[in-house]
């Protein structure tokens, strides 16, 4: 079956399968793979350097994609998903072994093996994620893109709130590693019930590519489109970014704001809250002025907001309160790049030799990122010494880093002043639209009265 042969009852149901999947999916993911799992890794005894490896690993991982590309084309983005994802959710019951090795091997050994574990992970879901790029573009069409992918991360956030509740609540004290385990344990379960529901969505299937000679050539072509390529810097330095912030945030307020774990789950819940209550507004606005101003309007605000965490000072009477409107602010302009940004990829991928697009711009994002991760974790060992104090602030190696975080955003945000709107469309071009049709209106108007009045 190819997606234009989907009716709409099936486009619907697919739809709605995709986003019960995505619920699911991102509930077992923050519990495997989110900031439980940097805590968790803290717990074990990993050193930063080993945080900035593990969260490495997710990125690096997609280098595989250029390799797995043929095999979407060859069997289908919904198989090759379903293999992918039913290995990496065999794989994650690994992790369970892990307080094992910790109580026995000590923390060396049970660090070491977290490593290998989530390799594998990051690895198997590596070759399902080639395919769901494809699967989105086959069942739900571009009109309805914008307002899809807000709902489909509203759903997502509100699962990592759910499992963030549940999970500060049962986490609250001191606890130690077999609660993490038994949390841990919920999110090998989602993800095995998340496979009921991909397996459920429509097989659209894939133009098969032959292996020939000139395979390589013809998967390096997205990057001879100059359009695409400059697509590439904007991605890149944007997600490199934003893939090096999230888990140092999570261990600033466990260690620099001194905050106990459930209290660093809530604070991030109150950004997952942030997002979830500005995500329909963000598709809109998307939708209406195009993903390009979007983006400019959510990366200043994510970098002026990312400024803000040098103002928070552990043990103080409103440090709650700050961490948690942070937070909150953080949240609504990560909702906002995560939409837009969406929305703005599609737009760059074409339906003819899509795969290869797709392939390139994840190992290029991927490889980035994982840079970017090493690089922050060794950013902070170095920075270690630096703990300049004033009056009541101070700027410690975590502050500087954010401060650091904050200008680079100022890269991408002017990559994309080079790139056109995914459909032509821009805040300066929208206005002018509106004058035009308003005079074309008025003119209208005059001319029905003139010949009212000759009458």
């Amino acid at each position: 079956m190819d997606g234009a042969d989907l009716t709409h009852a099936q486009r619907e149901d697919g739809k709605l399968d995709l986003l019960r999947f995505t619920a699911l999916n991102a509930l077992s993911f923050e519990v495997l793979a989110g900031q439980i799992l940097i805590l968790f890794a803290r717990k074990v005894g990993a050193s930063l350097e080993d945080v900035g490896l593990l969260a490495a690993l997710l990125p690096f991982a997609s280098i595989i994609q250029l390799g797995v590309a043929p095999l979407v084309g060859r069997f289908g983005p919904r198989k090759l998903m379903l293999v992918g994802w039913s290995a990496r959710t065999v794989v994650a019951g690994v992790l369970l072994f892990v307080p094992l090795v910790s109580q026995h091997g000590g923390s060396a050994a049970a660090t070491h093996m977290l490593l290998a574990v989530m390799a594998g992970f990051y690895l198997c879901r590596a070759m399902g994620m080639s395919s769901w790029l494809p699967l989105v573009q086959e069942i739900v069409p571009p009109a309805d893109r914008g307002s899809y992918l807000s709902r489909q991360e509203w759903l997502r956030q509100v699962s990592i709130v759910l499992i963030a509740v549940v999970t500060a609540v049962y986490l609250v004290g001191t606890p130690d590693v077999v609660r993490f385990l038994h949390v841990m344990v919920v999110g090998v379960v989602a993800a095995a019930w998340s496979l009921w529901y991909l397996w459920r969505v429509p097989d659209v299937g894939m133009d098969s590519e032959p292996l020939g000679h000139d395979y390589l050539h013809r998967a390096m072509g997205p990057l001879r489109d100059p359009v695409f390529r400059q697509y590439l810097y904007f991605s890149v330095s944007l997600r490199m970014v934003m893939s090096a912030v999230p888990p140092f945030l999570v261990v600033f307020l466990r260690e620099g704001l001194h905050l106990p774990t459930s209290g660093v789950i809530a604070i991030n819940t109150v950004g997952s809250l942030g997002a979830i209550g500005t995500l329909a507004a963000w598709g809109r606005w998307a939708d209406r002025v195009g993903a390009k101003p979007a983006l400019a309007a959510s990366i200043v605000g994510m970098a002026v907001t990312l400024t803000f965490w040098v103002l928070a000072v552990a043990h103080t009477p409103g440090m709650w309160f700050a961490a948690g409107l942070v937070s909150l602010i953080f949240g609504i302009f990560t909702a906002g790049v995560t939409v837009a940004m969406s929305k703005f990829e599609l737009g760059f991928i074409p339906l003819k030799d899509r795969t290869h697009y797709v392939a390139i711009n994840v190992t290029a994002v991927g490889v980035g990122s994982g840079v970017a991760t090493l690089l922050a974790g060794r950013l902070l060992h170095v920075l270690a010494p630096l703990d300049v104090r004033w009056g009541w602030g101070e700027l410690d190696r975590y502050r500087m880093f954010f401060l650091i975080s904050a200008l680079l955003l100022f890269v991408p945000l002017m990559v994309r002043r080079t790139l056109p709107e995914e459909r032509a469309r821009s805040i300066r071009a929208l206005l002018r639209r509106a004058f035009v049709r308003r005079s074309a209106r008025v003119r209208r108007l005059l001319g029905q009265t003139g010949t009212g009045g000759d009458r």
